[in-house]
């Protein structure tokens, strides 16, 4: 695995610093000139950018439109006026290094942006587009591939990242690309997946493993599903099929505990039932599992890595709470578990592995992700791929 020097690295290179060529010192000053004028040019606002407007962020130099020639990227920001839905502005511009010609223009509504080229063994540089934009308090990253065809930018889909679904976020340094559950990289703890850009086939690919292999076999899916999963049935229910989760903070609670944590049960008081009962008169008829707040806790370290407290406390309010006893009741005659079929699994790291299943009630695919740790694996994330 790459060593924690890359995942710092990337505190560094938070958006590209601009890098400028032999020919770019040359032409800097017509280079800036042109690109107002570009922009300018096609401002859709009304006519309201002007000149100050318009700031270099990253510049490079390849070849974008087509093999071997020479040609200038060119990534601005244009200030003072945002994009209608609120978002900041950015132009994206190819010119052709000798004439200074226009090759395409785009313009792509997003915040927090970086842009960089990955080379190609047919020596047509693909570019590849970060944004990431926070609404309410909530992020999302989205990240695409472009290539300039006949004059017109267009969008590849990145095919190869839709395995992590839509709640991940993308670093990249490079040609190696950090993905994580988190939208601010803290340590390597916070990584999914180290993946390498593939000059030949277009795409990144899985870092290869020294320690395991990349795509589980089905014998080993049997084998470990039957020494993890078939040996804990209620882990298999509460932590797998029962809630949708990205972060472990997020894990839904009444769903995750709906059947308690797997133990055998204490029998409930008769001051507890009748504590219940008048909360709710059913209590006397209907199935009733508790858990105390400390089995909370020691559940999800277990399992999570995170104690109650650090939790969203996502469905908490739907139990039945007894401060007397510091404990949560569901009163219910049903319960949430459902059979499912794990089909497909792969190491994308070193002590990362997602399992691919599908539930009995629906055929939409879940990814389950689990970080080996000395003494087993810990839920990471539990995600819906539409």
């Amino acid at each position: 695995m790459f060593s924690i020097f890359i995942v710092f690295a990337l505190f560094v290179l938070n958006g590209c610093a601009a890098t400028v060529g032999s020919d770019g010192t040359q032409i800097m000053s017509e280079l800036n000139n042109r690109i107002i004028e570009t922009v300018l040019e096609n401002d859709e606002s009304g006519g309201t950018v002007e000149a100050s407007d318009v700031t270099i962020d990253q510049t490079f130099y390849g070849s974008f439109s087509k093999p071997e020639v020479k040609e200038v990227f060119v990534v601005c920001r244009i200030l003072n006026t945002p994009h209608t839905g609120g978002l900041g502005r950015r132009a994206i511009i190819i010119l052709a290094v000798d004439s200074m010609d226009i090759v395409a223009y785009n313009e792509i509504p997003a915040d927090e942006v970086w842009v960089d080229t990955l080379p190609m063994s047919n020596g047509q540089d693909r570019i590849i587009f970060s944004g990431k934009s926070t609404y309410q308090g909530i992020s999302a990253q989205d990240v695409m591939y472009f290539c300039i065809q006949n004059g017109q930018w267009t969008e590849i889909p990145i095919e190869e990242l839709e395995i992590f679904g839509e709640n991940q976020f993308y670093f990249l340094t490079e040609d190696v690309m950090i993905v994580t559950f988190v939208n601010q990289l803290t340590g390597s703890s916070d990584i999914t997946a180290i993946l390498i850009w593939d000059q030949d086939e277009g795409k990144f690919a899985p870092e290869q493993s020294t320690g395991y292999p990349n795509v589980l076999s089905e014998s080993e899916i049997i084998r470990f599903c039957g020494e993890f999963f078939n040996s804990e049935t209620d882990i298999m229910n509460n932590m797998l099929l029962s809630s949708e989760y990205s972060t472990p903070c997020e894990i839904n609670l009444f769903q995750l505990f709906y059947n308690g944590t797997g133990d055998e049960a204490d029998q409930i008081s008769e001051e507890e039932l009748a504590m219940l009962t008048e909360i709710d008169s059913a209590a006397p008829y209907q199935d009733v599992v508790r858990i105390t707040a400390s089995e909370m806790d020691a559940f999800l370290q277990e399992r999570l890595g995170i104690g109650l407290e650090d939790t969203q406390k996502v469905g908490l309010e739907d139990f039945y709470y007894l401060q007397e006893y510091d404990s949560y009741y569901v009163i219910a005659g049903d319960t949430n578990y459902q059979h499912c079929m794990v089909f497909s699994g792969f190491w994308v790291s070193d002590d990362r592995l997602i399992l691919e299943y599908i539930k009995e009630s629906e055929e939409k695919q879940w990814h389950v992700t689990l970080q080996k740790v000395k003494d087993g694996y810990l839920f990471v994330s539990n995600v819906k791929i539409d």
